[in-house]
C-alpha cells in the first residue's frame, strides 16, 4: 500500500512539474516570437551591436534592481560560479555572435532552417552528456517539429549562399545554444535567477566592449550612449528586448530546464517561429499559405508528441 502511495505522488509530481515547464518554456518562446518584428525593425537603423549592448545593460540593470530590493532571491556568495560564467559563454555570448554573423552572411532561408536544427542537436547532446534516452514520441515529435520549420521557411523560397563564413556561425549559434541547454540542466544548484543574472551580467560587458569598439571606430560613442534618451523607439524596444527577453525569458527558459530538462525544453523553441509567421500575418498583413499552415500543423503535433509522457523515456543506468 506504502509502495502504491509512493508511486502515486512520483505521478503526480512529474506532472506537475511538466505543467510547470511546459508553462515557463511557453512563456519564454511567446515574448520571444514577439521579439523578431521588433529586432527588425530597429536593426534596420542601428547596427545589432548597439542593439545588443543595451539590451544586456537594461537587463542587467533590471535584476540588480531587482536582487538589491530582495525582489530576486539571489544566493551566490560563497558559490562557485565557474559554471555559470562558462553557461553565459554559450548563451548569450557564443550564441548571438554565431546568429548576428550568420544571418548577415547567409538568406533568410538558410538561417532559419539551420536555428530550427537546435531541438535536434540539443537531443543528440543530450543522450551523450546527460545519459537519457529520449522516448520514440520525444524523437518523433522533435524530427516533426523541426520538419515544420523547414517547411515554413523553404516554402518561402531557399535562397543559396554559399558562405563558409555564414555556415561556420551558423553551426556555432546551434552548437551554442544547444550547450547552454545542457549546460543549465546540470547546473541544478543554481536557480534559475542565479543563472539568468549571470548571462545578463556577462552578455552586458561582452558586448558592451564590442559596441564601444565599433562606435569608437566610428566616432559616434556619444550617440550610442545617449541614443534611449533621443529615441523612443529605440528606448521601448530595449526595455521590451532587456526586460522581457533577457530577463523573464530566460529566468522562464532556465526554469523549465529545471522541470522537463533540455531536449523537451528545446522542443518549444518552434513556436517562436510559428508566432513570428502569425505576426507577419495578424500584424504587418502577410499573407499565410497552404505550406506555412502546414508547417504550423507540423509543429504543433511535433510538440504535443515530444511532451506527451511515454513509459519508453527512461534514463541510462
Amino acid at each position: 500500500m506504502t509502495g502504491m502511495c509512493e508511486q502515486e505522488d512520483l505521478k503526480k509530481l512529474e506532472k506537475s512539474n511538466s505543467i510547470k515547464g511546459i508553462t515557463f518554456s511557453l512563456c519564454a518562446q511567446i515574448i520571444w516570437g514577439f521579439s523578431v518584428i521588433l529586432t527588425k525593425q530597429i536593426t534596420a537603423d542601428f547596427s545589432p551591436l548597439t542593439l545588443l549592448s543595451w539590451r544586456f545593460t537594461t537587463g542587467m540593470v533590471a535584476m540588480t534592481l531587482l536582487i538589491a530590493m530582495k525582489i530576486f532571491p539571489i544566493h551566490l556568495k560563497g558559490k562557485n560560479i565557474k559554471p555559470l560564467v562558462l553557461l553565459a559563454v554559450f548563451q548569450p555570448i557564443l550564441y548571438f555572435i554565431g546568429e548576428t554573423v550568420g544571418i548577415k552572411f547567409t538568406t533568410a532561408s538558410e538561417s532559419g532552417i539551420f536555428i530550427a536544427m537546435i531541438p535536434i542537436v540539443t537531443l543528440i547532446l543530450s543522450i551523450y552528456f546527460l545519459k537519457t534516452v529520449p522516448s520514440k514520441l520525444q524523437i518523433g515529435g522533435v524530427v516533426i517539429s523541426v520538419a515544420g520549420i523547414v517547411l515554413m521557411v523553404a516554402c518561402k523560397g531557399v535562397g543559396v549562399s554559399f558562405s563558409m563564413i555564414g555556415y561556420s556561425a551558423l553551426v556555432l549559434a546551434v552548437f551554442s545554444a544547444a550547450i547552454f541547454s545542457i549546460l543549465s540542466d546540470k547546473a541544478a544548484e543554481y536557480s534559475s535567477i542565479e543563472k539568468t543574472y549571470i548571462m545578463a551580467v556577462m552578455g552586458a560587458l561582452a558586448f558592451d566592449l564590442a559596441a564601444a569598439a565599433e562606435h569608437i571606430a566610428d566616432g559616434t560613442v556619444r550617440i550610442w550612449l545617449t541614443l534611449p534618451v533621443h529615441n523612443l523607439q529605440f528606448m521601448l524596444t530595449t526595455l521590451y528586448l532587456g526586460i522581457g527577453c533577457s530577463v523573464i525569458s530566460f529566468c522562464c527558459m532556465n526554469a523549465s530546464i529545471k522541470y522537463i530538462g533540455a531536449t523537451r525544453t528545446t522542443t518549444f523553441a518552434s513556436v517562436t517561429t510559428v508566432l513570428t509567421v502569425l505576426c507577419g500575418v495578424f500584424i504587418l498583413g502577410e499573407n499565410l499559405n497552404m505550406l506555412q499552415g502546414a508547417g504550423i500543423i507540423l509543429v504543433i503535433a511535433g510538440i504535443y508528441m515530444a511532451n506527451k509522457i511515454s513509459v519508453d523515456a527512461k534514463d541510462v543506468e
